[in-house]
């Protein structure tokens, strides 16, 4: 059977993003060699300049570092990268203390080199910060904000899987949890059994879902798993509609 154009477009993208993955692992070692395993400021800063550069060539929206606030003056916690709308506003991606108003941001992502418990623990926390800067999110609310947690390498990913089941039984709120997890060497944590659209509880305003704290977690390690972390990417952006900015909140005085 001859491939259709479809068929022949998903492999050079998958073909594309593999040799991304490998890219990506390979100058992720190259920065892990160079501190020698110490833990380091820089190290992790290099690591957040690292994946930004990658998401940039894929991406079609703004990627920065800093702080998100919302209109009350209440701030998240720094935030490693900040995914916004930039048809309006460039903040320069090598300041690490821009303020982003929430309306115009779609997402953060917390990076870690590896990821054990306390360092899941710690982006748990991040996310839950920068998620309690939305406005009363509802479950039948779109363009809500979503939180991922990124890892180059570390812990196997059912590890990683026991220790985010352990985690998330201690939030009363599903809806200030990560929406997924990844770990570049192994694969994906999502909720749900499955990856269609009725049994994966992807976007935030499904988090919301009283049920969502009992559903199950699963882990994928596919081959292209690289792929399938860009595809989350792009239906959370996808999300998204347009969005109301109310820019005297942000630069005038009440």
């Amino acid at each position: 059977m001859i491939p259709n154009n479809d068929t022949k477009r998903k492999e050079k993208l998958e073909s594309f993003l593999s040799v991304e993955k490998d890219k990506l692992l390979s100058e992720f070692n190259q920065i892990g060699s160079k501190y020698d395993g110490r833990s380091n400021l820089t190290k992790g800063e290099e690591l957040e300049d690292l994946l930004m550069r990658y998401l940039e060539n894929i991406l079609n929206c703004g990627i920065g570092k800093g702080f998100v606030v919302n209109n009350k003056g209440e701030f998240s916690q720094q935030c490693d990268l900040i995914l916004y709308r930039n048809s309006l506003l460039k903040f320069p991606s090598y300041l690490r203390n821009n303020n982003f108003p929430i309306e115009l941001v779609y997402g953060i992502i917390e990076i870690k080199a590896t990821l054990n418990k306390s360092e899941l623990e710690d982006c748990v926390k991040k996310i839950k910060a920068f998620k309690r800067t939305i406005s009363s999110p509802v479950s039948n609310s779109r363009n809500l904000p979503f939180g991922i947690i990124f890892a180059f390498k570390g812990s196997k990913l059912n590890t990683i899987c026991r220790n985010y089941d352990e985690i998330r039984k201690s939030y009363n709120n599903s809806f200030y949890l990560p929406n997924f997890i990844y770990n570049l060497s192994e694969g994906l944590i999502l909720i749900g059994r499955s990856l269609s659209r009725g049994e994966l509880r992807l976007h935030s305003h499904e988090l919301i879902d009283e049920y969502t704290k009992s559903r199950q977690l699963s882990v994928f390690k596919e081959k292209n798993h690289y792929s399938l972390f860009i595809w989350l990417l792009y239906e959370l952006l996808n999300e998204f509609t347009t969005i109301n900015f109310n820019a005297w909140n942000y630069f005038m005085e009440n």
